[in-house]
């Protein structure tokens, strides 16, 4: 269904630990940008014990992306104040009882992006980890996505993950998206992967050219057609 405006304000909380039946075709972009720096880790002190104040690595305003491979379990990534470009997470690997956190410092962070853009804030194989804008006091929604065709979209394997004091505004199509689309990757079709455990709340999702929350995919039945043939979605 689409809306022209789309206000989502308060707790919405969607936990996903069963199948659901639905897959979708592919609306959100490829990366955006050049790279800008090293994006290579250089991890700090770990085993962080507050992750408003202790950070395992700080995202600089000139990274378009950070490669988490190395990160370890439990390891807080800082993004500092001000208003900077778009952000693609990959390869976060967390645990259950250490997820990545991902959370603001020093106060309000802003990711802008054109319309025209595939998405202003991505995570892509990533399991286990936390958005969390609350890294400030006195600031209810300290991450701010603004723009991109889809605002967040948490794809490519993404499973296990919460996102919350977040505000999304003014994207093209979807706010808050969270699915795999099927490829010839015979990891990303049914059977092989399954998306659970995803907790959204406390976010405000607004001005959004077409969904709120897009989550799951649609043709989940009759499956898609890619270059290797029909390939069936994935569960969630």
């Amino acid at each position: 269904m689409m809306y022209s405006n789309y206000v989502m304000h308060g707790i919405i909380a969607i936990l996903a630990l069963a199948s659901f039946t639905m897959c979708a075709k592919k609306t959100a972009g490829i990366e955006i940008g050049n790279p800008a720096g090293d994006t290579a880790i250089v991890t700090n002190p770990t085993n962080p014990t507050d992750p408003t104040t202790d950070c395992t690595y700080t995202v600089r305003p000139s990274q378009w992306q950070v490669d988490g491979a190395k990160l370890a379990a439990g390891s807080v990534l800082c993004i500092p104040s001000g208003t900077r470009g778009a952000l693609l997470l990959k390869n976060l690997k967390g645990t259950a009882d250490k997820p990545i956190i991902i959370i603001n410092k020093g106060g309000e962070v802003t990711f802008t992006a054109a319309l025209t853009a595939g998405y202003a804030f991505k995570t892509q194989n990533c399991q286990y980890f936390k958005i969390m804008g609350n890294g400030a006091p006195g600031i209810k929604y300290g991450l701010v996505v603004n723009g991109g065709n889809i605002g967040m979209t948490m794809d490519d394997l993404s499973s296990d993950f919460e996102i919350q004091n977040v505000e999304v505004r003014n994207s093209g199509f979807a706010g808050i998206m969270a699915k795999t689309d099927p490829t010839c990757d015979i990891a990303t079709q049914r059977g092989h992967f399954t998306m659970k455990n995803v907790l959204l709340h406390d976010n405000y999702v607004h001005k959004t050219g077409g969904e709120g929350f897009y989550v799951g995919n649609s043709f989940y039945a009759e499956g898609v057609s890619v270059a290797c043939g029909k390939v069936l979605c994935l569960t969630l």
